[in-house]
């Protein structure tokens, strides 16, 4: 009897080592994947939680919660069920928070489920995600304060060019920019001609009757009944004036464009043209072309919304 005893306890003893040795590896498996999340959620400046799962039943309750990795590893968020009848509507369950060297080895078994683990790192993915479109969007932002204006306004143009389907004005745009330097002249014919390109395509969208050869100030006066911003007397004075501005500089670019590009034949007295000019002629046809365009698009989205 006594050794059937002795035989007994030696069982158990073995199968408490067992035990042990298997909680022992779900621990240091663990341990091993916290040390590499770890890193994982540094780098990134994340927290991500796993979904809930029951840890442990405790005769009519139980104890739930969620494994959830943050900058310092691993952890458990943990509360009993009977937590969660004992609030008050709206109110939201506070967890208690358990590191992984103090859960027991129920929790262990039920935490180291290969489809609980497959779940945080999904989840864990695609909080990687979202934070890198969180980043690039930051640094987009931070690209366009830092940006010189004219670069930004010529990401302006072209996006209102390209949203209008106006696939030719930036086209011209470029050219225009490209030649102000190497060819000063050139640049300006492009100038002048982007903005007839401009009051072409408005005119023709809003089925605007013009003439093929019309001048550069007859497009325009055209654009600013078809498009109403006219300077009437009805108009606020600053609108006014900023309309007037606009019409001055139309006049002035298409009037450089006839005595300083290479539109037509020089003489010897010809106008000598610098890339300065080129410049200040580019970039005037750029803000007033900008301008044009936001004001048909924003005219062209609101009756499109009338219509639905």
């Amino acid at each position: 009897m006594v050794t059937q005893k002795k035989d007994y306890l030696l069982g158990l003893d073995a199968v408490v080592d067992t035990v042990s040795q298997q909680v022992q590896v779900l621990r240091q498996y663990l341990n091993q994947l916290s040390e590499r999340l770890a890193g994982i959620c540094s780098r990134a400046d994340i927290t991500c939680s796993g979904d809930t799962l029951r840890l442990e039943n405790c005769g009519d309750e139980w104890v739930f919660g969620h494994i959830f990795c943050e900058p310092e590893g691993i952890k458990i968020g943990w509360a009993f069920s009977g937590d969660v009848a004992q609030l008050m509507p709206g109110e939201e369950v506070t967890y208690r928070v358990t590191t992984i060297e103090q859960c027991s080895a129920t929790w262990l078994r039920a935490i180291c489920d290969r489809e609980v683990i497959e779940a945080l790192l999904a989840k864990l993915e695609e909080c990687l995600l979202n934070r890198n479109q969180e980043l690039i969007a930051k640094l987009a932002e931070l690209e366009s304060i830092t940006q010189p204006p004219s670069i930004v306004a010529s990401a302006t143009l072209e996006q209102l060019a390209s949203e209008l389907g106006y696939g030719t004005i930036v086209s011209d745009w470029r050219k225009a920019q490209i030649k102000t330097v190497a060819e000063p002249e050139s640049a300006i014919r492009m100038a002048c001609a982007m903005i007839e390109s401009v009051c072409k395509h408005i005119l023709e969208d809003k089925k605007e009757p013009f003439k093929a050869k019309a001048d550069l100030p007859t497009l325009y006066k055209a654009i600013g009944k078809a498009l109403n911003f006219d300077p009437d007397p009805a108009t606020a004075e600053p609108i006014r004036n900023i309309c007037r501005a606009l019409i001055t500089v139309i006049e002035n670019v298409g009037a450089f464009r006839n005595v300083a590009s290479d539109a037509h034949g020089k003489g010897p007295s010809r106008l000598t043209v610098t890339a300065s000019h080129a410049a200040f002629a580019v970039n005037a046809a750029g803000a007033t072309a900008t301008f044009l365009l936001e004001r048909w698009k924003s005219q062209k989205e609101a009756a499109e919304r009338k219509e639905v």
